[in-house]
């Protein structure tokens, strides 16, 4: 038998990496599909998490005829295989000289179901909670924490017993358990119904043709119903309504407010499960262009990658693929960069890095406490005005999440 390994970053996945794997399938008995790290250009310089881009390189891979096992490989590369046929993983692969230690995130072994507390159980009340954990080596979570949330309040702390009750695999770096950050939602519903109420459906067609009209007093009026009547949307009516509120927002609002309504519609999901799919197409192309123009390029990042998975037109990649060239160039030089936060009205922000040092300036308000949550390790601290912070080479990408007083204000600069 004869193999080829085929090394790349595969970030992000293009048309001619499937070009190259085709011709050497047609060369070689075995093709292992390598992404190598190239440590002389940063922790960072890979811009889609491993855990996500597998995912992508394994659809545009959908029609290759392959005729030799693919192997899968973790931390910094990906594979295609046959559908009969598993991926495997490898404690390690020798390329000439080099080493590649592989890193697989942690899995969800057993889930315990959520109570659905009873005084959320209201007719038409859904919610979801977005978590994010960290799951030691002897695969026990801990560090929740909520990123999102909607839905009686209530439903927050359901969703933290019922990740603290469940059990994972741990992440392993090659064949040692690490500890290893997760990130999960969680639904609740009654119902599960797809149906809009007519109030629901009255607002959403006034909305948009005040909107189109010009009309902002109408249109005034008729955001402040649909913010008293929130509580009663099921998920179907709180997505189309946020796409409706996100054309409110483009039209008298700021890019900030345009991007929560599209994130409230689009609800952490990668796929188009509550909206169709051409309209969360769309809404998925409106957040990229919102995160690069707010400078948020980690989620930027993610946004694209998701897009590519849900399927990506020609005309759309040519369009966007330089500003994630741009993204990715400014990922591995020296330039700084900053990105506005906010906390919330729970003393929350967080953001991606996607550089490993780090300063906060110009706060307005109070920043007690910095966590960070990366592929194999968890720290926090007591957060320092005067400091800068560095994020060490070996744990992988990182979310930070800053505590402090509602409605404190700041600007973030990598560098």
């Amino acid at each position: 038998m004869v193999g080829v390994v085929c090394l790349g970053s595969f970030n992000p996945i293009a048309y001619g990496h499937r070009d190259i794997i085709e011709r050497a399938l047609r060369l070689f008995d075995k093709v292992i599909v390598a992404g190598a790290r190239d440590r002389r250009l940063g922790r960072r310089h890979l811009g889609f998490h491993p855990s996500r881009r597998g995912g992508a390189l394994r659809q545009r891979l959908g029609m290759v005829p392959v005729r030799a096992a693919c192997l899968l490989l973790s931390l910094s590369l990906v594979a295609g295989a046959r559908a009969e046929q598993p991926a495997v993983a490898e404690e390690s692969v020798h390329a000439g000289d080099m080493q590649i230690e592989l890193y697989a995130a942690p899995k969800r072994l057993t889930f315990v179901q959520p109570y659905f507390p009873m005084v959320a159980r209201e007719p038409g009340r859904d919610g979801w909670v977005q978590l994010q954990l960290m799951v030691d080596p002897q695969g026990k979570p801990y560090e929740i924490v909520v990123v999102d949330a909607i839905g009686h309040k209530s439903l927050r702390t359901a969703a933290i017993r019922s990740l603290q009750q469940s059990s994972f695999e741990p992440a392993r770096l090659g064949s040692t358990p690490v500890h290893g950050a997760y990130q999960m939602k969680i639904v609740f519903s009654l119902t599960g119904r797809l149906d809009v109420s007519r109030r629901a459906q009255r607002n959403y067609d006034r909305l948009r043709r005040l909107v189109r009209e010009g009309d902002r007093e109408g249109a005034d009026d008729v955001m402040a119903d649909i913010n008293r009547s929130t509580a009663q949307h099921n998920l179907y009516e709180d997505a189309w309504l946020h796409m409706a509120k996100y054309m409110y927002f483009q039209r008298w609002g700021t890019s900030r407010a345009q991007l929560a309504a599209l994130n409230r519609a689009v609800a952490h999901e990668v796929g188009s499960t509550i909206l169709p799919e051409q309209v969360f197409r769309a809404a998925q192309r409106m957040r990229f262009s919102l995160l690069v123009e707010l400078n948020d390029f980690a989620a930027a990042l993610a946004a694209f990658e998701s897009l590519q998975e849900i399927g990506l037109e020609e005309a759309e990649h040519e369009r966007f693929q330089p500003m994630v060239d741009e993204i990715l160039a400014l990922q591995a030089d020296d330039r700084a960069y900053s990105v506005s936060g906010e906390t919330d009205k729970h003393g929350h922000w967080a953001v991606g890095l996607l550089k490993d040092d780090f300063s906060l300036h110009d706060i307005q308000g109070r920043i007690a406490t910095i966590k960070l949550y990366c592929d194999t390790k968890f720290v926090f601290f007591r957060f320092e005005p005067e400091l800068e912070y560095h994020v060490a080479d070996n744990v992988g990408d990182c979310r930070l999440t800053a505590l402090g007083d509602a409605g404190t204000t700041f600007t973030l600069v990598q560098h």
